[in-house]
C-alpha cells in the first residue's frame, strides 16, 4: 500500500530560527563570525593555519572546528605550532581538553565531532560556545564539516560565509555546486600551485562562480616553489583584510 506524506514545515526551520538568535548574540558581544564551507581535502584547515597569524595581529581570534570523527585537527594544530609563529594555542574538545604552550599570540579552538552528521548545526555551536568567552574575542571562525552540500542549508549565525574550493577539484566545481556559491559571500580557490598539473584555470573557476553569484568575492591561495604560502589575494584586497572587515 502506497501513501503520500505531506511535509508542512521545513526541517531546517528551527536551525534557521536559532541562527538568527546566534547572530544577535554574536552582535551583542561585538564578535564577527566567519563560516568556512568546503569538501573534504579542499584545504580549509591549511587555509586557516596560514591566515591565523595575519588575523591575530589585528583581532582576538577563536576557532570552532567541525569534523565527522577524530581529533586530527587538534593534532595538526599542535604539530604545526611553529607554522603559527609563536602562537599560544589552546584546543578544546567538547569532552577532552589539551593545552599547548606558546608565545605572544593566542588562539582558542573548540573541536566538535559530529559522530557522523554531515554538517554543524546551531545546537552544536551553542554547546561549543560554552568553552569560549565571547567578550575575550573579536573574531570567531567556524570551520564546518567537510561537505559542500549539507552545511549550506544550515546557517550558524555567521557574518560572512566562505566556500573553499581547491584547484584539484576541477574547473567546473562551482557549476556543480551552485548552491554553495550562491549562498556564500566569498570563494577561496586553494591549491593554485598545482592548477597546471590538474589542467585547471583558477580564473575560469572565478568566472563560473560569478555567473552564479555576481556579487561573490573571489580569492586565490597556494604555495610557492619553496613551500611558502603565498597568501590569499583577490578583488583588490587580501583575504585577511576582507575577513577583518
Amino acid at each position: 500500500m502506497c501513501g503520500t506524506i505531506e511535509v508542512e514545515q521545513d526541517v531546517r526551520a528551527e536551525n534557521l530560527h536559532q541562527s538568527g538568535h546566534l547572530r544577535e548574540h554574536f552582535a551583542h558581544h561585538g564578535v564577527r563570525v566567519i563560516g568556512l564551507l568546503g569538501s573534504p581535502g579542499s584545504g580549509k584547515t591549511t587555509l586557516l593555519e596560514n591566515i591565523l597569524p595575519a588575523l591575530s595581529k589585528k583581532m582576538r581570534v577563536a576557532v570552532i572546528e567541525g569534523d565527522v570523527a577524530t581529533e586530527l585537527n587538534e593534532i595538526i594544530f599542535a604539530l604545526r605550532e611553529s607554522a603559527l609563529t609563536r602562537f599560544a594555542l589552546l584546543i578544546v574538545h567538547i569532552c577532552h581538553v589539551s593545552a599547548f604552550q606558546g608565545g605572544q599570540l593566542g588562539v582558542q579552538a573548540v573541536q566538535i565531532n559530529t559522530d557522523g552528521a554531515c554538517h554543524l548545526d546551531t545546537a552544536m555551536v551553542k554547546k561549543a560556545l560554552e568553552e569560549i568567552d565571547l567578550d575575550a574575542i573579536d573574531l570567531l571562525i567556524i570551520e564546518n564539516v567537510g561537505n559542500l552540500v549539507c552545511p549550506v542549508g544550515f546557517p550558524l549565525g555567521e557574518t560572512l560565509r566562505l566556500a573553499v574550493i581547491s584547484a584539484a577539484e576541477g574547473e567546473d566545481k562551482p557549476l556543480k555546486y551552485p548552491s554553495a556559491v550562491l549562498h556564500t559571500d566569498a570563494m577561496v580557490v586553494t591549491k593554485t600551485d598545482i592548477a597546471g598539473f590538474t589542467r585547471v584555470d583558477p580564473g575560469k573557476m572565478a568566472e563560473y562562480a560569478r555567473q552564479i553569484n555576481p556579487d561573490i568575492q573571489v580569492f586565490f591561495s597556494g604555495f610557492d616553489k619553496d613551500g611558502g604560502w603565498n597568501g590569499a589575494a583577490g578583488d583588490g584586497q587580501s583575504l585577511a583584510d576582507y575577513l577583518i572587515g
